[in-house]
């Protein structure tokens, strides 16, 4: 497509980069995501694959930057981002969540 169209626009690059971090979003059940000024916030499913003992672990280790808001919810300080760049701050957030703890700590 590229080699007939040339490269794609903003919008198509920024519309896949959504739609990525839906997926990754889903995949680790998470049924809200809030983008606020600021900050990020999570609504976890009950059946979330993120290790409930992980999350918290990641909440102590910066309580300055983020708390539970209630049972199934966190909040994440993350600075003034634009909006794009905050999707993918979340994106990274998930991602250490997730992440085998072999592999990545947090």
């Amino acid at each position: 497509m590229r080699d007939r169209f040339g490269p794609p626009p903003p919008e198509v690059s920024n519309l896949i980069q959504v739609v990525a971090v839906r997926l990754v979003l889903k995949r680790a059940g998470i049924l809200k995501l809030d983008v606020t000024r600021g900050a990020l916030s999570f609504t976890f499913s009950k059946d979330t694959s993120i290790d409930p003992q992980r999350l918290v672990r990641f909440i102590e280790k910066a309580p300055q930057r983020s708390r539970f808001i209630s049972a199934n919810k966190v909040l994440v300080r993350i600075g003034r981002f634009q909006p794009l760049e905050a999707l993918l701050e979340a994106r990274r957030a998930v991602e250490t969540l997730e992440a085998d703890p072999g592999k990545r700590s947090l």
